[in-house]
């Protein structure tokens, strides 16, 4: 699996970039607190796979916090994404858009949201 580390000017603190493969039939080393992915669920097809990947490095990973930023291009990939998530117990929160900061970001992106995924307590 390929990673490319990139440190954070701190003594302990780095970050990984990782291309995780949600078909792999080994769950990779994953030593981290957050795991962020962005525009992930573009085919609802690979959802149950996603999400059976996203709780198996949870598993692994006690207390890891993924952030998940979906852009909805089937009207049914928010339900797809919740039933896989209940079916492993894990718990997702919408996390609210942010105000634009300048008048050019007025632009629509209704279609993507933004969540965290966590294994329920």
């Amino acid at each position: 699996m390929d990673s490319e580390y990139i440190h954070s000017g701190t003594s302990d603190a780095n970050t990984v970039i990782q291309h995780l493969d949600w078909n792999a039939e080994t769950i990779p080393d994953f030593n981290a607190d957050v795991l962020i992915g962005a525009d992930i669920a573009y085919d609802i097809s690979a959802i149950p796979a996603m999400v059976y990947m996203t709780n198996k490095i949870m598993e692994q990973t006690p207390g890891l916090v993924a952030y998940y930023a979906i852009t909805y291009r089937h009207e049914n990939t928010f339900s797809v994404f919740e039933k896989e998530c209940e079916k492993y117990a894990l718990v997702i929160s919408p996390i609210p858009k942010p105000s634009p900061m300048f008048q050019y970001q007025n632009r629509t992106d209704e279609n993507v949201f933004m969540y965290t995924v966590q294994k329920s307590l």
